[in-house]
């Protein structure tokens, strides 16, 4: 079926259905038997030729027979495919003959089949070459006669489609004669014969191949030697590789020792297989080591090697080879070779057979001209110079410099040295210096050349000696000489000027530059006459110096740092003086006080006990000039030292007071070493009685307290320790007037005043003397302080409002600066609350009575309505005076941070040694100030008795069950309890925690490193939820 013929037909614009028409040929073309089916398929009959035919055809439709249309198709009908695959048949014994190929067709194809013998025929193109070979036309048949000779016979035939006749295809029949085996073997494809020789070069890789078999059946089994060492292969076939490796310079003989094809057929005679090889290396060729020729001679080249060449030959230089074929020719310079300076010889080797690169080798012969020297002409050198020799010298090994008497060269084997001539050369005036340069080897001998030297005197100068002029003189310089010279000049280092300066006894006026450095120098230069170029140069220094000045401070005022506390003396002390040009200097002093040397300028100085009192003292310094400048200068420092010295070691309020009259007595002047910077550095307020103030801390400070007055202040410190100096004369009046019901006491003297001396007869006057800082109070009947220090001031609070005076004891010039400070007692720690001390008091004193009520560990707190306590006392036995201090709320502070005047105080106790805390109720002494529970400034209250109702009730009594000890502790603490203890907690004096330790029973050790000295409090806490608290003091 060539196609459908309706494929592209159309009726009424659609595609033809074959239902819908008939089909007939109207002309075939030539192609007969051509049918068109009625569905349009074309098919072409069997056996057509080959070729292009048109047919062409009608369709009609059914309904109307009359509708019509003719087409032409175009077919082309093209030749079976014929293959003809060469053939070769197998071995026939020459002998017996037979059938080489059964039929030469069965490899061939038709049309991708095997061809039939009626469908082809067979043709020979190429007949063989021995008539006993015959190919069978109409049967495929190949056969040998009998006696064929053995051999390779090949034949060509060609085979044709019968019904295409010019479709061919050629093809060759092999046939193969043989008798017994026998095989060919080829060397890198160059076949072997009997006894061949093959020769290759090192590096070339040999391939040894079975290359064609012209007798027996493949594949064989062949076995060989190399040299005598054995090797086989199985299974040779045609090409398939026996050896290919490359191999060693040397004589290989390969011998065939059996040959045996796949019938097991074996090579009878297997003598006619053998060949050499011979491989042969590349040539290898060494010149010789590079060398050194001397100009003039020949060089015997005997270091040359060579080997595995066909032949040698060297070149190279303008000169002559003896023999340039030979290993070793003796080879002499040419004119260009010297010129240049070397030499190039190259050996090369040509290669054996069949070897193709050729090698190599080069030496270098540097050509050793003899030595040269030459020097110029004689020369000329002055006396203390040294005369440098430059020689023209080459090619050299060393060289010896010689001549001359007592001089030296600076290097007698440098060419190029210098002569430095002794005094017998000089005295000589002339002398012979000679040089001898040695040939380089291979060269030998030496050559000699000379010059004469002339030796000429140099000039000397000297500028004299030192010396020394005063601000304002000349000098002359009388003391210069210079010799031998030309001509002479002298410089300066300075801005002055000489007279003359081409004269050696010049003068010289030294300038304003040579005056303030104080010094010049003064160079003379002396200039040979002749060919002497060295200058004679000499210095001298002249030393100009000026009148004594002198300056230091006019006024020096000792401080507190320069104050010995633990000697209790002022210490001594250096005034910063700069001065200049002074010999001799000599300390004075209007005061009492002494110098440790009056004759050293950074003398120290001594206070004396009444420089101490007086408003000031001179020292005064007096320096001389030196040298010819004998004016001399006094100058005097003012010193002022304080008189009293007031320490603050710790923050807060304080009382302030002075027994002087300062000398400068505005407040802020006065207390300014305490306040020092805006916003100050120490004092916050000062504030006086009455209620006015010096607020410091404001910027600017605001002063309402004019001038310093000797009464007493009350002053809140920051940012302690700190230290007030005051300077002033003493009062000349130590009375103090006291009225109203209190006031600010002073203390209007320099040494310390027990309260029952001062106050005397007025004792029954007064209520309470309170010291701010320390919340220690004085009262008639009991107290923990009864000494007034200097610098401080305190609270008194009299039962009086009637006037009375007291009067302080005289100064003691003799008496300390400062006098040890009481610390603060632990009036502001609490149980309940941190408590600030704001210095506005409400003292409450208990009476003996009352304290027998009392256990000891019972703490007293005041509290306000809100219930935070504003302070509180613990009961540390029956004797001691027993005082509960009671803060206001500070005039100065932000918040609240104690009571109003007039708050109503309500107090607890808290009973550490049972848990329990009474409400109380106190009963007063109606004869003092305060007789009720209101708070009243600096008011103070008596407690005769209480009533106690009780809050909290324990109902276990813990005090009789805990021991703390030791206490007081250093390191460690015991504690020891009859129930079990969960925790320890340790607060400070502040009321902060410091320390938390568990023990978890009944007995445990606390650490208390880290912790300073100081009193604490210990609440311990039991798993019965109860606890107590112990006061521990750490050493």
């Amino acid at each position: 079926v060539a196609g459908n013929v309706l494929d592209n037909d159309l009726l009424n614009d659609d595609p033809v259905d074959a239902g819908d028409i008939t089909i007939s040929v109207v002309s075939d073309g030539g192609l007969t038997g051509v049918i068109i089916d009625s569905d349009g398929n074309l098919n072409v009959p069997p056996s057509t030729p080959a070729g292009t035919y048109t047919v062409t055809y009608e369709i009609c439709e059914i309904i109307n027979p009359t509708n019509c249309d003719q087409a032409v198709i175009t077919i082309v009908v093209t030749a079976s495919t014929i293959i003809a695959n060469d053939d070769i048949g197998a071995p026939v014994n020459s002998d017996d003959g037979g059938v080489a190929v059964a039929n030469v067709l069965s490899n061939d194809l038709l049309n991708g089949s095997e061809p039939m013998l009626s469908l082809v025929s067979l043709t020979i193109v190429t007949p063989p070459s021995h008539s006993g070979i015959v190919l069978d036309l109409l049967t495929g048949e190949v056969t040998v006669a009998a006696g064929t000779p053995v051999g390779i016979y090949t034949f060509t035939y060609q085979i044709c489609e019968i019904l295409n006749p010019t479709n061919c295809d050629d093809v060759m029949v092999t046939v193969v004669v043989i008798e017994d085996p026998a095989v060919l073997f080829c060397f890198n494809d160059v076949t072997a014969t009997t006894g061949s020789e093959f020769a290759y070069c090192e590096g070339q890789t040999i391939t040894v191949t079975l290359c064609d078999v012209l007798a027996g059946l493949a594949p064989f089994d062949i076995c060989w030697e190399v040299n005598g060492s054995p090797y086989c292969d199985y299974g040779v076939g045609i090409d398939d590789i026996l050896f290919s490796d490359q191999l060693p310079a040397g004589n290989y003989e390969i011998v065939i020792t059996s040959i045996t094809d796949s019938l097991g057929v074996n090579v009878i005679d297997v003598s006619v297989y053998h060949a050499t090889v011979i491989v042969h290396a590349d040539p290898s060729v060494e010149a010789g080591e590079d060398d050194v020729v001397c100009a003039g001679s020949s060089y015997e080249l005997l270091g040359s090697l060579a080997s595995n060449y066909s032949s040698l030959l060297w070149s190279g230089g303008d000169g002559v080879f003896s023999d340039p074929t030979a290993l070793h020719p003796t080879y002499t310079l040419g004119a260009n070779d010297l010129a240049v300076g070397s030499v190039t010889l190259c050996l090369s080797a040509e290669p054996l057979d069949p070897c193709t690169v050729p090698a190599s080798d080069c030496l270098v012969l540097t050509i050793q001209d003899t030595p040269t020297v030459s020097l110029d002409s004689d020369g000329v050198v002055c006396e203390d110079e040294f005369f440098a020799l430059e020689p023209v010298v080459s090619n050299y090994s060393e060289v010896q410099w010689s001549g001359g008497v007592d001089g030296f060269f600076l290097d007698e084997n440098d060419p190029f040295t210098s002569y430095y001539p002794g005094e017998e050369d000089i005295a000589a005036g002339s002398i012979e210096l000679c040089i001898e340069v040695y040939a380089v080897s291979p060269c030998i001998g030496s050559v000699t050349a000379c010059i004469t030297l002339n030796i000429e005197v140099a000039p000397v100068a000297n500028a004299g000696v030192n010396d020394t002029i005063c601000e304002g003189d000349s000098y002359h310089l009388s003391t210069a000489t210079a010799t031998n010279y030309g001509s002479v000049e002298w410089l300066s280092s300075g801005d002055g000027t000489f007279d003359d300066n081409t004269v050696v006894n010049a003068t010289y006026t030294p300038g304003e530059g040579d005056i303030a450095n104080g010094s010049v120098i003064l160079l003379l230069h002396a200039y040979p006459e002749s060919v002497c170029t060295t200058v004679a140069e000499s210095a001298m220094l002249l030393t100009i110096v000026g009148y004594p000045t002198l300056d230091m401070d006019s006024e020096v005022k000792l401080t507190c740092e320069d104050y010995d506390v633990a000697a209790g003396a002022w210490i001594p002390f250096q005034i910063d003086v700069v001065a200049s040009n002074y010999g001799s200097v000599l300390w004075t002093t209007t005061g009492d006080g002494y110098f440790d040397d009056p004759t050293d300028i950074n003398s120290v100085y001594y206070v004396g006990l009444n420089d101490i009192w007086q408003p000031y003292f001179e020292l005064c310094l007096t320096i001389e000039g030196v040298g010819a400048c004998n004016a001399s200068v006094s100058k005097c420092v003012t010193v002022e030292i304080p008189q009293q010295l007031i320490y603050y070691d710790q923050d807060g309020w304080w009382g302030l007071s002075s027994y002087l009259d300062p000398y400068d007595p505005p407040v802020p002047t006065v207390v300014d070493p305490i306040v020092l910077i805006p916003g100050s550095q120490h004092l916050i307020t000062m504030v006086d009685r009455a209620g006015k103030y010096f607020w410091a801390e404001d910027i600017p400070p605001k002063n309402q307290l004019g001038d310093w007055k000797p009464i007493g202040y009350k002053i809140k410190m920051k940012n302690t320790p700190a230290c007030l100096p005051i300077y002033g004369d003493s009062l000349t009046n130590q009375t103090f007037n006291i009225s109203g019901l209190f006031t600010f006491l002073p203390v209007l003297t320099n040494v310390p005043v027990a309260i029952t001396d001062l106050f005397a007869d007025h004792l029954n006057k007064v209520r309470m003397i309170y010291d701010w800082p320390t919340a220690r109070l004085w009262t008639e009947y009991a107290s923990d302080f009864d000494i007034l220090q200097p610098g401080k001031a305190y609270l008194l609070v009299n039962k009086v409002t009637s006037n009375y005076s007291v009067t302080f004891p005289d100064y003691d010039p003799s008496a300390p600066h400062r006098y040890p400070t009481l610390k603060s007692s632990n009036y502001f720690t609490s149980p309940w609350s941190d408590i600030v001390n704001t210095a506005v008091p409400h003292v409450v004193v208990f009476d003996k009575s009352v304290q027998s009520k009392l256990c000891i560990g019972d703490v007293i707190g005041a509290f306000n309505h809100t219930g935070i306590c504003y302070g509180s006392v613990e009961f540390n036995g029956v004797g001691e005076f027993m005082k509960l201090v009671v803060m206001g709320d500070a005039p100065f502070s932000s918040g609240t941070v104690g009571f109003k005047e007039s708050e109503i105080i309500y107090f607890k106790l808290y009973r550490p040694s049972t848990g329990e805390t009474f409400n109380l109720s106190f009963i007063y002494d109606q004869d003092f100030p305060v007789t009720d529970d209101h708070f009243t400034e600096n008011g103070i209250a008596r407690v005769v008795d209480f009533k106690s109702e009780a809050i909290v009730v324990s109902d276990l009594d813990l005090s009789n069950h805990v021991i703390v000890y030791p206490n007081p502790a250093s390191t460690n603490l015991t504690v020891e309890s009859s129930k079990p203890i969960t925790n320890v907690v340790m607060l400070n004096s502040l009321g902060q925690r410091v320390l938390s330790s568990d023990i978890m029973g009944v007995t445990g050790v606390v650490d208390l490193n880290g912790l300073s000295r100081g009193m604490y409090v210990m609440h311990l806490y039991f798993e019965s939820g109860h606890h107590t608290i112990k006061r521990i003091i750490i050493e």
